[in-house]
């Protein structure tokens, strides 16, 4: 009985969570055809542009630039099928002060409709259509072991010591965690919403797992922990995307 007790609980706790989770709106609010140039260890002068074969320079085109840590990110909004654009004579333009230190022609297959994405590492010049996979993993990497710490401390102060309670703690975490960096390396400009999406989803599995695995310590106390330190990890998480590349 208190077994079927327990599991109700932590399953009532799992509901909650999934309840709380923010709704996803549809609304007719996509973003224009898009080119993402991303410069990693960039010079901080280093300017992007597209120009065609001629030297004159694309328009019309939005830019935006943002920097986070040390990538660079230039977003150009290429105009529809319906504006005079010749996508068969475009390059980019890349240069630090008065000095162009790479010419790249793109291609109309290159240039597709909607979100090219090309990465430039400044220190080889190296160029890859779409996010290299060692960076992805070396930002999982670190945002992980930032989390572990973080709840592996919250985990100290609760008074888990077990060897049992600790096993179980780093396997859920390292398979939750992956899974949702993961994710966050595909969300683009939305990982801020699909952190605090899928946090909620992980809170709701660990807390499950947790409370029916870690018998140190009653199972209302590993709900809490659960709680604790994934309130703490949300926010943290959302400091590391501000300053992080994702």
């Amino acid at each position: 009985m208190k077994k079927n007790s327990k599991l109700l609980v932590a399953a009532l706790v799992v509901a909650l969570a999934l309840c709380a989770l923010p709704n996803a709106a549809l609304a007719n609010s996509a973003e224009p055809p898009l080119l993402t140039v991303v410069l990693s260890n960039a010079p901080e002068d280093t300017l992007v542009e597209l120009r065609y074969v001629d030297g004159t320079t694309v328009s019309p085109l939005t830019l935006s630039h943002t920097s986070k840590a040390w990538e660079n990110y230039f977003r150009f909004y290429l105009p529809g099928n319906d504006v005079d654009f010749d996508r068969e004579r475009v390059y980019i333009v890349i240069s630090a002060g008065d000095e162009v230190i790479n010419e790249i022609v793109l291609t109309p297959d290159e240039l597709t409709d909607y979100n090219t994405l090309l990465y430039i590492d400044c220190t080889t010049m190296a160029v890859s259509y779409g996010m290299p996979f060692a960076r992805n993993a070396l930002l999982i990497a670190i945002r992980v072991v930032c989390t572990l710490i973080i709840e592996g401390l919250v985990l100290l102060i609760f008074g888990y010591r077990a060897k049992r309670s600790w096993l179980i703690f780093l396997i859920v975490n390292l398979v939750t965690q992956t899974a949702l960096n993961i994710l966050l390396c595909s969300a683009g400009a939305y990982a801020m919403f699909a952190l605090v999406l899928c946090e909620g989803l992980v809170f709701a599995v660990e807390a499950l797992v947790f409370a029916l695995t870690m018998k140190e310590k009653k199972w209302w106390v590993a709900l809490l922990y659960a709680l604790v330190a994934n309130a703490l990890s949300l926010g943290v998480g959302a400091l590391l995307i501000t300053y992080l590349p994702v």
